[in-house]
């Protein structure tokens, strides 16, 4: 939580006891909006606390809609018991009443909440029973959220084509609706099913979408929920250190969250990672983590996933009899529940570990009634590991004619999957897989070589034979045909290993080309991460990954004694009245102000300068490694050419815009240059901001401290400018001229 939004919550508690029944209510509706994304549980409390008052004072409305939304609260934390008891007393007070919206809501949630116990038939009949009523009303909105949710539904049941419909169509009425967090949900699970079909490019896209609007609307659940399926892509390239550090974001925001489901989730994540990684041991307290929590909240399908996990860790460390254990118990609990997909990995775990005992026919059942399953359903991805497997286990027995069958197939898959991506965001990845298809050539001609050796085996036996019953005429007649033979075996033997050395070098060319583009892609995807869409500027994932770094040269600068042109100025810019914009003319205006903003700061700053879209109309630009004194000169050109700019909205006529600045220096203390941190200086640049918009607007105001004399002086400065800049007024710089009526607050 933000530290102002953590002043107001601490404010409006503080003043509770004093106020008035009405006042309360007011006061805690305020307290659940500031915590119900950061701190649900918070949330949970305060609205426990509305329900005596609202039954007092018979705003039966109210306490229909305070009682689902603590119930929704409480579903999202796994807590189904009181989360269900919460939305039974809304749904009643709401059919008394006659609130059918209210009612509507309720069979969402009671939805989701089936969801999350892997109820999914009794999920679907109440997402549908709560699209029919929505669409009878009509109610847009929530017939919109309806369908969302039954693609959800059909996404557990492998259906990815009619998830991928409901969703896509869920998406275009949010769209309609302008609901962004509605938009950024349905384009998470877009990304999934894009994901599930091993078209990695388009999930990614979609998948980054969702998270710059999941961060513009302050979605942290979304966030939450994004971060693990990006990493998820990551995981699937192979990049195990970055899907480890993204299931680590994602986990710390679960933690943040109380969200016991993700949480659980995400710790199998990371001990896939982690195993892949060589950490074993992390690997398993990870698993029995996420196991721990999937039993405590009831979720089979995360108990499946955490068993199959423990399975992975104990065949790399060479327990198989653990292995199996597991892998049987996630069987069992699979056998149980409604998702028929969840039994597809500990099927194929058990195929691998009868392969490991020698147990081929065991092996071959286990993976052909995952086979049949995914060509049912037509998961192609899942499809290609099995038939993979089953090349393996035939291999293994020594049918080398099945194994290459099984593997061809594979190999034709991967090659349909990556030949549908497009050649936009990651097209390099397409390499990758074709070198499989290299794979399976070198393969077929293995076993081609394995069978002209098991042959001519056989019919040296044969001759052998034969050379025993004939005479000595046709003893040398077939003398001659075996020295034919041999000689063609030998011809054929030669140019099979002329081939297999033609295709080891055009796979080790074509392997170091796909690496190339893979880093190529890798590249595109940290840069899009740290990118916002609209301008095309860095966004504040950067600043904050980049800014310490120059921090930190700074501080060292310093120390040095060199500290001319090594200051960081920085400058957060506002556009004034840029609401009435987007009221007067329609966000498609506001947003061509916004693109032509972010071009008129890129003339007005160098090029090794930081400029930040930070949030709406607000910028950060950061002037690198120059000298204090130069701030207000950078602020006056920008206050200027913003004054006399035109922008073009495409209407009759273009529209001005002024804008208004706040600016501080880093260091903020030249004489002890490490004690006030970047993220400090901005906030006082943000009090600075504030201070030109409230007092003037087209106005900038700075502060730039020499020196300290008081331990206090930033937390007194942040509290009460008007105090410290009374004694110390040689710190403000304004265009202001008169600077005692600048308003602070």
């Amino acid at each position: 939580m933000l530290s102002q939004e953590a002043e107001e919550v601490a404010r409006l508690e503080e003043s509770l006891a004093r106020l008035p029944a009405p006042r309360r209510i007011e006061a805690l509706n305020q307290l659940v909006e500031l915590t119900r994304d950061e701190s649900p549980g918070q949330a949970i409390g305060y609205l426990e606390q509305l329900f005596p008052l609202l039954e007092e004072a018979d705003h039966q409305r109210a306490l229909a809609e305070a009682l689902l939304h603590a119930g929704s609260l409480l579903v999202s934390q796994s807590n189904m018991q009181k989360g269900e008891r919460y939305l039974g007393r809304a749904d009643a007070i709401a059919e008394e009443a006659g609130i059918p919206k209210v009612r509507i809501d309720v069979l969402l949630a009671r939805g989701v909440a089936a969801r999350l116990r892997d109820e999914f038939s009794a999920a679907e009949a109440l997402f549908a029973q709560a699209g029919e009523a929505a669409e009878a009303l009509p109610d847009e909105m929530r017939a919109a959220k309806a369908l969302y949710e039954l693609s959800i539904i059909q996404f557990f049941r492998g259906q990815y084509a009619d998830a991928l419909t409901q969703v896509e169509q869920a998406y275009q009425r949010f769209v309609t609706l302008e609901d962004l967090r509605g938009q950024g949900k349905a384009l998470n699970i877009i990304g999934i099913l894009h994901g599930s079909q091993g078209r990695l490019d388009e999930s990614l896209e979609a998948m980054l979408q969702a998270l710059v609007i999941s961060r513009q609307t302050g979605n942290v659940n979304s966030e939450q929920a994004l971060l693990n399926n990006i990493a998820l892509t990551f995981h699937k390239l192979d990049k195990w250190d970055q899907a480890l550090e993204v299931y680590e974001q994602a986990l710390a925001l679960a933690r943040q969250l109380e969200d016991r489901h993700s949480i659980s989730l995400a710790l199998s994540n990371m001990a896939i990672a982690a195993n892949n990684l060589g950490m074993a041991e992390d690997a398993l307290q990870y698993n029995t983590q996420a196991l721990e929590i999937a039993g405590e909240i009831g979720s089979e399908s995360l108990q499946i996933r955490a068993l199959n996990g423990l399975s992975d860790v104990s065949r790399v460390q060479g327990d198989y009899e653990a292995a199996l254990d597991f892998t049987r118990r996630a069987l069992a609990i699979a056998g149980d529940s409604e998702d028929r997909t969840v039994a597809f990995g500990p099927k194929l775990d058990l195929a691998r570990i009868e392969r490991h005992f020698g147990r081929y026919q065991q092996a071959h059942t286990a993976v052909d009634e995952v086979l049949r399953a995914t060509r049912e359903q037509d998961d192609r991805e899942l499809l290609s590991s099995a038939l993979r497997e089953k090349a393996e286990i035939s291999e293994a027995e020594g049918d080398f004619q099945s194994a290459l069958s099984h593997y061809r197939e594979h190999v034709d898959i991967q090659r349909e999957l990556f030949n549908e991506e497009s050649d936009r965001t990651i097209a390099g990845l397409r390499a990758r897989f074709e070198a499989e298809q290299k794979d399976s050539e070198i393969a077929r001609l293995n076993y081609e070589k394995r069978l002209q050796e098991l042959a001519l085996s056989e019919q040296e036996a044969l001759l052998e034979k034969r050379r025993t019953q004939r005479n000595g005429i046709v003893v040398g007649l077939v003398a001659i045909f075996i020295i034919a033979f041999l000689a063609y075996q030998r011809y054929t033997q030669r140019r099979i290993t002329r081939e297999l050395s033609s295709l080891v070098e055009q796979r080790t060319a074509d392997l170091q080309e796909a690496n190339e583009e893979l880093q190529s892609a890798y590249a595109l995807v940290e840069k899009k991460s740290l990118t916002d869409d609209l301008t095309g500027l860095r966004n504040r994932r950067f600043a904050m990954a980049r800014i310490p770094d120059d921090v930190d040269f700074v501080d060292q600068q310093y120390r040095r004694g060199e500290t001319d042109g090594t200051d960081l100025l920085f400058f957060l810019i506002d556009l004034d009245h840029f609401k009435s914009v987007n009221d007067t003319y329609g966000h498609a205006a506001g947003d061509l102000v916004i693109a032509q903003t972010a071009e008129l700061l890129r003339k007005l700053f160098r090029e090794q300068d930081y400029i930040v879209r930070w949030g709406g109309e607000e910028f950060l630009a950061v002037v690198r490694f120059a000298n204090r004194a130069e701030a207000p000169g950078f602020a006056e050109r920008m206050r200027e050419t913003f004054a006399t700019y035109e922008f073009d909205i495409g209407a009759d006529e273009p529209i001005r815009r002024t804008c208004s600045i706040g600016f501080a220096v880093y260091p903020f203390f030249r004489d002890d240059p490490s004690r006030v941190g970047w993220e400090q200086v901005v906030d006082v640049a943000d009090l600075c901001l504030y201070a030109a918009k409230k007092s003037r607007r087209n106005a900038w105001v700075g502060l730039d401290f020499e020196e300290s004399d008081d331990d206090e002086l930033l937390g007194h400065l942040l509290t009460d400018p008007p105090r410290v800049l009374k004694r110390r007024r040689s710190a403000l710089k304004s265009s202001l001229e008169h600077e005692d009526s600048l308003s602070w607050h």
